[in-house]
């Protein structure tokens, strides 16, 4: 088995493929895969960092190279007026949760504030409208009638599924906590189901960047601080907690995407 190290080279080394991409400022339509699957990679350099080294900093910076990632993209598609209805889509990515996670507020603030405000052609509406709740708490303090109206809307568009995040966003809305905590464990539970069918390629990074759920960080996130709800768990296998959203950000890591350009 490779140790941390060599685990950490050789996906540098694979992340030299998408960025060689990102790169080009004649990617178009290949751009939002090369970013997506630097964002997976940005994900599993990180976990490799927490769950290997115990190294929380890195853990950090590589969550907000992500974030970073998505940033580019968002700023990229904007300035060329070249919106990609597949990537684009706000419910596809994860550096906005990546950099929130990392405690990069200002990040995650700016790539929201870039997301489309209603769904693309490409993306679900119910998809949509969960990540735009996210979205909401991420940023709180929020009304009760924003939040409302938020979950409302989710609520028309699942049309029956997703019936464990309804149950969630319900709970939390509602202020109850008994019925939260059931509901973010059994969310948790059907993630980890999920996750523990074979990824579909030989590659391990996807088996890396598995370990850790951000959906589930920003959930634990935003209920202590918005609601003041300490987890009755100590731990979540995909939510550890030496994993969890960061006060601050982490030490100025480099953001590579500044050197690349926006334009053709």
């Amino acid at each position: 088995m490779p140790s941390p190290e060599e685990t950490i080279d050789n996906l540098r080394l694979v992340i030299t493929e998408p960025l060689s991409i990102i790169a080009d400022p004649k990617a178009g339509r290949f751009l939002g895969a090369a970013i997506e699957e630097f964002e997976d990679l940005a994900i599993a350099v990180a976990c490799i960092h927490l769950f290997e080294r115990a190294d929380v900093e890195a853990y950090a910076r590589g969550l907000q190279l992500c974030g970073f990632a998505r940033q580019h993209f968002l700023r990229r598609t904007q300035a060329t007026m070249e919106v990609d209805d597949l990537y684009s889509a706000a419910s596809r990515a994860q550096g906005d949760l990546a950099a929130y996670v990392a405690g990069d507020d200002a990040l995650f603030t700016d790539i929201v504030s870039r997301s489309a405000a209603e769904p693309l052609g490409g993306e679900y509406e119910d998809d949509f409208r969960y990540r735009k709740i996210l979205h909401a708490l991420m940023s709180g303090p929020i009304d009760d009638q924003q939040l409302a109206l938020l979950i409302d809307q989710f609520e028309r568009a699942r049309q029956g599924k997703e019936a464990s995040r309804s149950a969630l966003c319900r709970a939390f809305q509602e202020g109850d906590q008994e019925e939260f905590w059931p509901a973010f464990a059994t969310l948790h539970a059907d993630v980890e189901k999920q996750r523990a069918s074979p990824a579909g390629t030989d590659d391990p990074w996807p088996e890396i960047y598995r370990r850790i759920w951000l959906e589930g960080l920003v959930w634990l996130a935003v209920a202590r601080r918005l609601r003041g709800w300490p987890s009755p768990e100590a731990e979540y296998p995909l939510c550890p907690s030496w994993g969890r959203r960061r006060q601050t950000p982490p030490t100025a890591g480099e953001n590579i995407f500044l050197t690349l350009p926006i334009r053709k």
